[in-house]
């Protein structure tokens, strides 16, 4: 048996009966469905389960969700975010987390309203394990047919519609939960009445990822430029020194030039300005 840890997501379930916002609409949030299957597949092979929110209230009551169900522990990494965080983001956060709390197994729900297949595989990733997504079956009694294999874990996962493989892994991996596992089971009432005296860690965001903040949660790294002011996109900024017309000669290239004037000034209306300046372009062979 194993130490494992599930993340529950929040996630908007139905739309609440408009009585005060003036024709905006406004959701529910419970937990994300998905990761209460990852959590049915965690407690049929775990010994030990602790689930995970990230986020503000919304996540810690998804956590709370969780532990009705029957996990044994829960952590909120809490932070007050301006909107959904990225997949990138919520996966480095949550392979901290597992850094700290050292399980052999991560049971995410493959599904996600915003975040997907992304967190599994970044979280694998940050933390060097292995990862696979799509599975329905886990060990030697939920796989079809006989296998034998030297590997930690026997995993059945979903390539393709009505194609299953069969995939031999060692802890400590990331598994991606199919919705297809299990039905997600309800908590009995010794869990939902533990669940109401349990206490939720929370954790900080800054001290899990120092660094990370409500607005990178949500937009990724920020990018910083050094611009000049008035600065032109292949001539550099501009000269600071001379007349007028001595700063456009050094703008179009022609700095050893003496002249005072750019152009010859047409002292006329402009409809006859206009009709030298074509007769002028004209004899130029311009037009």
């Amino acid at each position: 048996m194993m130490n494992a840890i599930v993340p529950i997501r929040p996630a908007p379930h139905k739309v609440l009966p408009d009585t005060e916002s003036e024709g905006v609409q406004t959701r529910r949030w419970l937990a994300n469905k998905t990761d209460l299957v990852a959590l049915e597949a965690a407690q049929q092979h775990a010994e030990h389960v602790t689930v995970l929110g990230i986020g503000d209230e919304r996540a810690k009551d998804a956590v709370k969700a969780g532990l009705r169900a029957g996990a044994d522990e829960a952590i909120h990494v809490e932070y007050d975010p301006i909107e959904d965080p990225i997949g990138e983001k919520y996966g480095t956060v949550l392979g901290k987390v597992i850094e700290q709390e050292e399980p052999e197994t991560v049971f995410i729900g493959d599904e996600a309203p915003t975040m997907d297949i992304e967190v599994i595989t970044t979280t694998a990733a940050d933390l060097g394990w292995r990862s696979t997504t799509g599975v329905t079956g886990i060990g030697t009694e939920d796989v079809d047919g006989h296998y034998e294999s030297d590997h930690d874990l026997l995993v059945q996962r979903r390539v393709a519609l009505g194609e299953q493989e069969i995939v031999g892994l060692n802890t400590p991996v990331v598994l991606g939960i199919d919705s297809g596992f299990a039905n997600p089971s309800r908590g009995s009432m010794d869990s939902v009445l533990a669940a109401q005296r349990a206490s939720i860690r929370t954790l900080p965001l800054d001290e899990i990822v120092p660094g990370e903040s409500r607005f990178s949660m949500s937009i990724g790294s920020l990018s910083v430029r050094d611009i000049h002011a008035y600065e032109r996109v292949g001539h550099g900024a501009p000269p600071r020194h001379g007349s007028v017309e001595q700063r456009i000669h050094q703008i179009m290239g022609d700095t050893d030039s003496d002249e005072q004037t750019a152009g010859e000034i047409i002292d006329d209306s402009p409809e006859h300005a206009i009709d030298q300046v074509v007769s002028y372009l004209e004899a130029n062979e311009v037009l």
